[in-house]
């Protein structure tokens, strides 16, 4: 079956997309014994930063392993809005711009297949892109390279999340006609409906173009305020009833502390560590699970 591709997304910020990527992408790799790539797609690269501690980051952005130059190697250092000269190829590799940040192998049988993830980072070069008026060829030029990319990665990973910033752009136009899903994290607060709308209509533009057409809708009580009522509402719409998991991540500080530990929830040194590494079990079985029913996962994933 082919390689799934994952985006998480929502239109509004601040709802623990980024936190929840990097949580999930651990956990579908860790549990199902799967190779996971996760895509860092968005200019403020948290995602790399929860992963690579400071040094290790630059370092790797030094190599040229960055998701801006796979997209845009070309670009004039002394202009901040040049793609101008992004080249067109017909195949990327996408080894050339990963980089390993887990791995698990099984003692008694060192050449059995287990779990790890990869990341290509994320950085500020990605601006470029976001601040630029993309006239035809150049798009079609990203969108070629983008495509490239996700191609390669197919051949070489399990499953392919992608990070992506919460705004329509360039980025959340190629990560939707990239993806088979997108999953979609919101918080309790009196915006969360209105969010959740915005990302169905975008969705529904790119549909005939290609793009997601399934979604799945994570709670999450990012800011230690859930409102059980908002979320029954939303629960009980229509439209979002059937997209909702069931399970909820509850409110941890092990998610604050991704960036500054460079470690998942259930890594830390904290004797609690595993009620909340259970919980992101839950949710990570669970989606999986969903989406095994909507023939996005084949029946290798446990």
């Amino acid at each position: 079956m082919a390689t799934p591709v994952l985006m998480f997304m929502n239109m509004k910020g601040g709802v623990g997309k980024t936190t929840l990527a990097v949580e999930l992408s651990v956990a579908l790799a860790r549990y199902n014994r799967k190779r996971v790539l996760l895509v860092d797609y968005d200019p403020q690269s948290n995602a790399s930063l929860a992963f690579l501690e400071t040094q290790r980051y630059f370092r790797h952005l030094d190599q040229g392993k960055s998701i801006a130059n796979c997209l845009i190697p070309d670009a004039k250092e002394a202009d901040p809005f040049s793609v101008i000269g992004a080249s067109s190829v017909k195949e990327i590799d996408c080894n050339e711009y990963s980089v390993r940040v887990r791995s698990w192998v099984y003692r008694n049988q060192p050449d059995k297949q287990a779990g790890r993830v990869d990341l290509i980072p994320g950085n500020l070069e990605l601006m470029r892109v976001a601040l630029n008026m993309l006239d035809g060829p150049n798009e079609h030029r990203l969108l070629d390279r983008w495509n490239a990319l996700i191609k390669s990665a197919k051949g070489v990973y399990d499953c392919i999340v992608i990070d992506c910033h919460p705004a329509g752009s360039f980025f959340t136009k190629s990560a939707l006609l990239a993806s088979d899903a997108v999953i979609v994290p919101t918080t309790s607060d009196s915006y969360a409906a209105t969010g959740l709308s915005m990302m169905r209509k975008h969705m529904e533009m790119w549909e005939s173009s290609g793009g997601a057409k399934d979604y799945l809708i994570i709670f999450n009580d990012a800011h230690k305020a859930w409102d059980g009522s908002v979320e029954a509402a939303i629960r009980g719409d229509a439209r979002f009833s059937s997209h909702c998991l069931t399970t909820r991540i509850a409110y941890s500080g092990l998610f604050r502390n991704l960036a500054k530990r460079h470690s998942v929830a259930a890594e830390q040194p904290v004797p609690y560590k595993r009620t909340v590494g259970s919980n992101v079990f839950r949710v990570s079985c669970e989606m999986v699970e969903l989406l095994k029913r909507k023939s996005i996962f084949d029946s290798s994933w446990s």
